[in-house]
C-alpha cells in the first residue's frame, strides 16, 4: 500500500509538470504569445508580398545573383533584378526594366537606363551615365564628362566635373554649369542660365533670356544682350 500511494504521488507530481495544451493563432496577432499554424504564416507572407518575390538565383558571374530568368548577372558580386536588366560589372547593380550596368561599382535603375562606366549611376528613362564617376537622372539625360551629373530632361553635361540641369541644357565646359532651358555653358567653369543663354568664354556667366557672354570673365543678363569684354 505505501508503495502505490508513492507510486500515485509521482504520477501526480509528474502531470501537475506536464505543458498544457497549446492554443494556436490562424493569423499573426499583435500582443499575442500563441504560436501561428503553418498555414497562418504563408497567408501572412503572401499578403505581404514576400512569398511573391522572385526566387534569387546564381548568375554568371562569381558570387552574382539574378532575381528574375530574363536578368542577367554577368559581373562577378554583381546583380541584377526587375525585368531585362543586365549588371554586368564587378559589383554592379542592375533593376528595373531594360537597364544595363556595366561599369564596375555601377547602378542602373529604372526604364532603359546605362551606367556604362567605373561607379557611374543612372535613374529614370533612358539615362546616360557614360564616363567614370558620373550620375544621370531624369529622362534622356547624359552624364558624359567624368565627375559630371547631368539631370532633368535632354540636358547632358560633356565637361569634366560639369553639371547640367533643366531642359536640354548643355555644359561642356570643364566644371561648368547649364541650367534652366536650353542654355549652353561651353567654356570652362562658365555659368549659363534661364532661357536660349550661352556663356562661351572662360569664367564667363549669361543669364537671362538670349544672352550671350563670349569673353573670359564676362557677365551678361537680360534679354538679348551680349557681353563681349572682360
Amino acid at each position: 500500500l505505501v508503495k502505490r500511494l508513492a507510486l500515485d504521488d509521482n504520477v501526480a507530481n509528474a502531470l501537475n509538470l506536464k505543458q498544457d495544451a497549446l492554443t494556436f493563432d490562424t493569423t499573426p496577432r499583435s500582443g499575442s504569445t500563441n504560436p501561428v499554424t503553418s498555414g497562418g504564416i504563408k497567408s501572412a507572407l503572401t499578403w505581404t508580398g514576400i512569398s511573391n518575390r522572385p526566387a534569387i538565383k546564381p548568375g554568371n558571374g562569381a558570387n552574382s545573383t539574378i532575381e528574375n530568368s530574363a536578368t542577367s548577372a554577368d559581373g562577378n558580386y554583381a546583380h541584377a533584378e526587375g525585368y531585362y536588366s543586365h549588371a554586368d560589372g564587378l559589383r554592379s547593380h542592375a533593376e528595373g526594366n531594360s537597364t544595363t550596368a556595366s561599369g564596375d561599382y555601377s547602378h542602373s535603375e529604372g526604364s532603359n537606363t546605362i551606367a556604362s562606366m567605373t561607379a557611374g549611376h543612372a535613374e529614370g528613362t533612358a539615362t546616360k551615365a557614360a564616363a567614370n564617376y558620373t550620375h544621370a537622372e531624369g529622362s534622356s539625360t547624359e552624364a558624359n564628362g567624368t565627375n559630371s551629373h547631368a539631370e532633368g530632361y535632354k540636358s547632358k553635361s560633356n565637361g569634366a566635373s560639369s553639371h547640367a540641369e533643366g531642359s536640354t541644357t548643355i555644359a561642356s565646359g570643364s566644371a561648368s554649369h547649364a541650367e534652366c532651358f536650353n542654355t549652353q555653358a561651353t567654356a570652362n567653369y562658365s555659368h549659363a542660365e534661364g532661357e536660349y543663354t550661352v556663356s562661351s568664354g572662360v569664367d564667363s556667366h549669361a543669364e537671362g533670356n538670349h544672352t550671350t557672354s563670349t569673353e573670359q570673365a564676362s557677365h551678361a543678363e537680360g534679354s538679348y544682350s551680349e557681353a563681349q569684354g572682360l
